[in-house]
């Protein structure tokens, strides 16, 4: 804890709880006080428990790059092709679509050209064994964490509290210990 202005209410290593006053815009003594804006660093070790199941065998679809486009006028409801008329000759793909906005003065046109993107699919599987399900499953609970958590906070410790196994899957339940910035500033309310 590093409190630049202001007074500190809680001490290094106290436990605290979400939305706790940990430092005070009151400075002075008693009767003497004065008011300022409170201004900190705290870094407090949070505590996260992250619960992930993963099967040993996995199906994964890939995109191999090959596409063919399809452009269609689009009048109303109606769609008009005027460019590549052939399916595509892939076994498996997926269509993404995309459509202009031709507006005018804000108006939106009953003309619009709507492309269709067929790319190529490719499925596979892959089968883990009980320790890569495992190490997996941790790097895939760590990278949603990480997502959650501010970019300067940093992951201390990693404990995994159970691990199951049934059923060709794995469960785990991780324990994490992160340091992150816990201050959030509240405006000082001023009675009669």
């Amino acid at each position: 804890m590093f409190v630049e202005d202001g007074k500190a209410v809680k001490r290094t290593n106290d436990l605290v709880e979400k939305g706790d006053m940990l430092v005070s815009g009151f400075i002075g003594a008693e009767g003497k006080e004065q008011t300022v804006a409170a201004k900190a660093s705290i870094i407090g070790e949070i505590w996260y428990t992250s619960s992930v199941t993963l099967p040993y065998e996995n199906e994964f679809t890939t995109i191999t790059g090959e596409q063919k486009n399809k452009r269609l006028i689009q009048i109303g409801n109606w769609d008009i092709p005027f460019w590549n008329f052939s399916k595509p000759d892939y076994e498996t793909y997926e269509i993404f679509e995309r459509e202009t906005n031709f507006s005018i003065f804000g108006y939106r046109l009953p003309v619009q050209i709507r492309t269709v993107e067929q790319r190529e699919t490719f499925g596979f599987s892959r089968t883990y064994t009980k320790d890569e399900a495992v190490e997996v499953a941790k790097k895939h609970a760590r990278e949603e964490l990480r997502g959650k958590l501010p970019d300067d906070a940093e992951i201390k410790t990693e404990h995994i509290l159970q691990e199951h196994v049934e059923n060709d899957t794995v469960s785990l339940k991780i324990h994490y210990q992160v340091l992150e910035e816990i201050a959030q500033e509240k405006p000082i309310i001023q009675g009669d």
